[in-house]
């Protein structure tokens, strides 16, 4: 041992040393004990309670209007006047000895899961500390309050000092009146009051009245009376079941006209309803949960809880409402309060609705497109969405609140009661997209036909239009606002398909460059790949040669897996022939020639693809029905590959736990001289997520593996879109995954 060593060694012993006998002294029993107590000072308490624990006026009051509902009150009334406010309930009221053992007992709460007074009403108040919020309201508190049989008393305080008397009073209850106040209170600031506290409070055992000069008024809960066409088009329903980890939504919508029904073949355009399995919802995200629980279990001890929302968009402008057929260009009274979340009968604090805590603006931000973008995810806007959430004291325990009461804590089981309640959100916007995309599909009209015979014949002579007879200006001016309205749905467009290339643009610059690199990979490993084809024959060879090949393949050396070197050569020309595939389909993929619209032999091209997949996954069988003999259909190699080669690939990332697999790609040609193709595996089909909604694969990033991209239905429907076809159909109600679908003709400019 070296000098340093010695030293630090003898450091740390004379330093535990010492940590023992300081130990030992603290344990020391002693008979000199004196028993103490915190002495703390009034107006400290009432100031870091009070005053600086409720950052808003608006906020102490709620705290007051929550100890009269807990106390059972029915009738609250809140008056101001230039210099005071005064707060009456008719609550159950408190004795001397109440406000001597509780009210004055900071952090003491007598409440209940149900209020005494109250059975049906579950207790807002739980820390014994709201009292405080009088503190933040005014500098001196006068307090009347009597409970039956029992004599009135009188608490007054300046926060510095407290004196108690009692009184004589028939009401029973509890009044405050503050003075000294810290705030104006003027009209404006009650009305702001009036609508903060019709948020804040839902429930309908307690009337509020607030009152200031010639203003009286009560405040009615936000939600109390929702009514679609009037406040919203579309409202969207949810309900969570905690044990079955299982979502209902329910969606019910009067968003568009009644013709517009004849574009949507999907269902009703007026409801909807699904159940989600949301740990097969989410279990394919990834959640990364940090204390060490399963997801399940996590699902399930979130507790059950609901939810509504309600969309609208404002203002909707004419050319809109045409194009899309929507019912209502305007709303009389448009929910915009955002999303709260309550608990019981009250809303918490920091989830008002002022702050867009699901993050539905950054949701929107990440994929811009419209409702109507033929692709693209569309999310609704934080500003377009009002609603609220429901969850209770016990039921919700895991839901923790912070202990200054200003939110929640933003533990696993709140990041996943936030993950539920988007996956219903997003059943709503799937739905109301796929509406919209049927409606602008049916009604887009052909701008070319648009006639206009007396503005083409005043462009020609301009000074023509003194002539025009008042009739012809009549008619005149109806074209010219056709005209405009053409102009506009063009210009609405042209920005949604620069929106749409936008969005596409940003997904295949990256598949673009992983193209790249893997292409470039692909060159090097062509270099080596007769020695990485030929590596196991070159082994195999060389123990036969050396005499070792029957020895290493008899019984006793093939037992196990893991030193079966026979099975491991095996395996290995299997793996380096795939290897071989995809470096000869990187290559050829990126060939110049193959992105030429050319007569393509369409059977000979859809064999070649067949013979490829399945010389390099022998468990798979492909086969290829021309039922109307096609030979040459002008299109683009490229194209064709992307097509059935993201096809192909789906069918074995699904099904690669089977022993075999048969694919059926069959041909029909259409009148209108495109081809309808019916693609069809006998695997397992689509997950359980996508049954009741199967046109959900083509949105981007669904998918149902955990390590999936969701790219592959995505850009498979994007390149139908481009080769002037659609899909058709997607069946569920066969074995096996099948697709229909359609493909035009591409002709060179």
């Amino acid at each position: 041992m070296n000098i340093r060593n010695a030293y630090v060694s003898h450091e740390k012993h004379y330093f535990m040393h010492s940590l023992a006998k300081e130990k030992a002294y603290i344990m020391k029993k002693t008979n000199e004990v004196e028993n103490l107590t915190y002495t703390i000072e009034g107006k400290k308490v009432a100031e870091i309670l009070g005053v600086q624990n409720f950052t808003t006026k608006e906020a102490a009051i709620l705290e007051l209007v929550k100890n009269a509902y807990d106390a059972g009150s029915k009738n609250l009334t809140i008056h101001f006047e230039a210099d005071s406010l005064f707060i009456k309930d008719d609550g159950e009221g408190m004795t001397n000895q109440d406000i001597k053992e509780s009210w004055m007992h900071i952090g003491k709460s007598t409440r209940n899961y149900y209020a005494d007074s109250a059975p049906t009403r579950v207790t807002a108040g739980s820390k014994g500390i709201g009292r405080f919020a009088l503190a933040r309201l005014g500098k001196f508190v006068q307090m009347r309050t009597k409970k039956d049989n029992h004599t009135g008393v009188i608490w007054k305080t300046d926060w510095d000092s407290n004196t108690l008397e009692l009184c004589e009073t028939q009401e029973n209850g509890t009044s405050f009146l503050i003075y000294g106040l810290r705030d104006n209170w003027s009209k404006a600031t009650v009305k702001k009051l009036q609508k903060y506290l019709s948020i804040a409070y839902n429930d309908k055992y307690m009337s509020i009245i607030l009152s200031k000069d010639d203003f009286q008024e009560e405040v009615l809960p936000y939600y109390s009376h929702p009514q679609i066409g009037n406040q919203f088009v579309t409202e969207t329903n949810l309900q969570y079941f905690s044990n079955k980890m299982m979502l209902e939504v329910e969606i019910s919508s009067d968003e568009f006209a009644s013709d517009a029904q004849q574009y949507y073949r999907d269902g009703s355009i007026h409801t909807k309803k699904i159940a989600l399995n949301m740990k097969e919802e989410l279990q394919v995200n990834r959640i990364d949960l940090q204390e060490n629980i399963s997801l399940e279990s996590c699902l399930k001890n979130i507790g059950d809880f609901k939810a509504s929302f309600f969309f609208s968009m404002g203002q909707v402008s004419k050319n809109d409402k045409d194009t899309f057929l929507y019912k209502y260009d305007k709303l009389k009274n448009r929910y915009t309060s955002g999303i709260t979340l309550y608990r019981n009968a009250f809303s918490i604090s920091s989830y008002e609705g002022k702050k867009d805590w699901l993050g539905l603006s950054k949701r929107a931000s990440s994929s811009p497109a419209a409702a109507s973008h033929p692709s693209g995810n569309w999310h609704v806007r934080s500003s377009q969405l009002s609603g609220y959430i429901m969850i209770d004291k016990n039921k919700n325990a895991q839901l923790r609140e912070l202990s200054n009461r200003q939110g929640l804590e933003e533990n696993d089981h709140f990041r996943l009661f936030t993950e539920i309640i988007l996956s219903g959100i997003s059943v709503f916007e799937r739905y109301r997209q796929s509406i919209v995309r049927s409606i602008k599909h049916g009604t887009t009209e052909d701008t070319s036909s648009v006639s206009t015979p007396l503005i083409q014949s005043i462009a020609i002579n301009p000074t023509g239009i003194v002539n025009l007879n008042k009739k012809e200006t009549l008619a005149l001016a109806e074209e010219i606002k056709d005209y405009v309205q053409t102009i506009n749905r063009n210009n609405q467009s042209k920005d949604e398909v620069i929106e749409r290339f936008r969005y596409d643009t940003r997904i295949l610059n990256v598949l673009a460059t992983s193209g790249l690199k893997s292409a470039s990979l692909a060159h090097e490993l062509k270099n080596s790949k007769n020695t990485i084809i030929g590596a196991p024959e070159n082994i195999e060879s060389a123990l036969k040669k050396f005499g070792m090949w029957d020895e290493l393949n008899s019984p006793d050396k093939t037992k196990y897996f893991y030193y079966n070197v026979p099975l491991i050569i095996s395996n290995l020309k299997e793996s380096n022939n795939k290897i071989s595939f995809f470096i000869e389909s990187m290559l050829s993929d990126i060939e110049k020639q193959r992105f030429t619209i050319i007569g393509i032999n369409l059977a000979k091209s859809l064999l070649d693809i067949a013979t490829k997949w399945m010389e390099y996954y022998k468990w798979i069988k492909i086969d290829i029905i021309n039922k109307d003999n096609v030979d040459i259909f002008d299109t683009s190699e490229d194209l064709l590959y992307v097509i059935f080669d993201n096809l192909i690939l789906n069918s074995i990332q699904q099904n690669e736990h089977l022993n075999k697999l048969s694919i059926e790609i069959t041909i029909r040609l259409k009148n209108s001289g495109a081809l309808l193709f019916r693609y069809r595996d006998d695997g397992i089909g689509l997950p359980e997520k996508f049954i009741k909604e199967p046109y959900r694969i083509f949105n981007s990033h669904e998918t149902n593996r955990p390590n999936g991209h969701g790219l592959g239905m995505w850009i498979l429907k994007n390149t139908l879109d481009y080769c002037n076809g659609k899909i058709v159909d997607v069946p569920t109600d066969q074995k096996g995954f099948s697709l229909i679908f359609e493909l035009g003709e591409l002709k060179n400019d």
